[in-house]
């Protein structure tokens, strides 16, 4: 009966160096885990991060894009409304027959290019409508951006961290304040049992110490296993939680070209309308002159009219004053050489004998105007 207690006693005293041994290299695997999974856990967290900054930018710029093209529309549909009333007014102004050579029934419209300003408006139609088919890429290119968001900060480790019931809190803080908890845990446990192994080993009444001990000694190297056990579980989980970031990172990559090649297009496409608009700008300022240089007409062609009578008169008052004065001449020529002539020689000054010039006024063909 004594053997077996002795040996009892032996096994108990193994028992418990083995659980010493065992329980340190629990911690020395616990400290292992960590560390493994702080590195996974600080590169997700960050590729996370990457993607919250981008995303944030990207709906920025989406933003700024919307309200752009909206103001864009709204100018748009003002001056197509303002060049439509404008063509209804220059149908109904009717043009002077005398301008138009005779012609009964013209309006000013038949004097615009509409037809112009009808392609340039469905020009800019089909331009807004690929302006706000690329917003639909990116719209729907930031849902999926969001919608992975979601993914990653949805990540629970199957409920194995320690995150307080009552707020969700940072997934990669609860990680690490777990893995931190396992890793005290095994240094817990090794401490406890180094502990207790050495003051066992004190005691006078060993033989009956070392049996209890290795009862409290088993359950403490178990604790010790269940943290190495909890932090190889969130390991592969995590590792598979990698593995999947791997696969969305590309997913992600994907989608922010396609953001990016939408935003060019619709770059593109906006300079271009706003091209258009700004030239259906310049035709409606154009029109809204053309009926004013229109209603100048009248007045410029009675001040002509004047213009015209006052000269013919001025005209025939000069051939009249031109033919007296040349009549005079004429007559007093006549008489010079009636009283002169024959007492000079032919030779001397021929020029005595010629006749005062004559003048007529002719009237040259108008030129145009320049333009």
């Amino acid at each position: 009966m004594e053997d077996t207690s002795a040996v009892r006693v032996s096994l108990s005293e193994v028992q418990l160096k083995i659980d010493g041994t065992t329980l340190a290299e629990h911690y020395e695997k616990a400290i292992a885990m960590r560390l493994l999974l702080q590195d996974i856990s600080a590169t997700m967290s960050l590729r996370v991060q990457a993607v919250e900054t981008s995303l944030d930018a990207s709906e920025a710029a989406y933003s700024t894009q919307l309200a752009a093209v909206e103001e864009l529309v709204q100018t748009h549909k003002r001056m197509v409304a303002a060049l439509d009333s404008m063509f209804a007014e220059l149908k109904q102004r009717m043009v002077d027959p005398t301008m138009v050579g005779g012609e009964v029934g013209k309006t000013l419209f038949d004097f615009v290019d509409a037809e112009t300003v009808v392609g340039l408006e469905h020009e800019a139609n089909a331009l807004v409508q690929t302006i706000r088919d690329q917003l639909k890429t990116n719209e729907e290119s930031l849902q999926l951006l969001h919608a992975t968001l979601s993914f990653y900060r949805g990540l629970d480790f199957n409920g194995l961290l320690s995150l307080p019931a009552d707020t969700r809190g940072d997934i990669w803080d609860a990680l690490a304040a777990t893995c931190q908890e396992r890793q005290q845990q095994a240094l817990d446990c090794k401490t406890r049992q180094a502990a207790l192994l050495e003051t066992t080993l004190a005691k006078p009444d060993r033989p009956a110490a070392l049996v209890h001990a290795a009862s409290e000694s088993s359950a403490l190297a178990q604790a010790g296993l269940g943290a190495v056990t909890h932090l190889n579980s969130l390991y592969d989980i995590a590792l598979e939680y990698f593995v999947d970031m791997e696969q969305c990172d590309r997913r992600i990559l994907a989608t922010f070209t396609k953001m990016h090649e939408a935003s060019q297009a619709y770059d593109s496409a906006f300079i271009e309308c706003q091209s258009i608009v700004e030239e259906l700008s310049n035709l409606l300022r154009f029109y809204e002159r053309f009926i004013h240089a229109y209603e100048t007409l009248p007045n410029e062609i009675q001040r002509r009219r004047d213009y015209d009578a006052a000269t013919d008169r001025l005209v025939e008052d000069m051939q009249r004053k031109l033919a007296e004065r040349q009549e005079e001449e004429v007559r007093r020529r006549e008489v010079y050489a009636n009283d002169y002539l024959h007492f000079l020689p032919g030779s001397l000054c021929p020029s005595i004998k010629e006749l005062p010039r004559t003048f007529r006024i002719v009237t040259d063909q108008p030129a145009s105007t320049p333009q």
